[in-house]
């Protein structure tokens, strides 16, 4: 499975040892992991993650109408991301 985040920031705790976080971090990432835990991550750069076009000030009446929401961005159309796509997380 493949999961994207924009967040450099998640994709750096999700790569790094749990034990050097606060505990609400250390949960979160806990979390992520036994939610997901055969996932490949990768990086979505913000201007193509669909879940910001709220926060980025589109009105819910545009929503309905607005494909890029609702498809997401060109790169999920791909079969398998490419290599260079992946940030890989070493096993527990």
């Amino acid at each position: 499975m493949y999961s994207w985040t924009d967040s450099s920031i998640v994709l750096s705790w999700l790569v790094s040892p749990q034990i050097n976080y606060k505990i609400f971090v250390t949960n979160r990432i806990a979390k992520i992991r036994q939610l997901l835990p055969d996932c490949q991550w990768n990086h979505v750069p913000s201007e193509d993650n669909p879940a910001d076009c709220v926060s980025r000030g589109i009105l819910a009446s545009q929503l309905a109408q607005y494909t890029f929401y609702w498809n997401g961005p060109n790169l999920l159309t791909d079969l398998e991301p490419t290599d260079s796509q992946f940030i890989p997380i070493p096993p527990e």
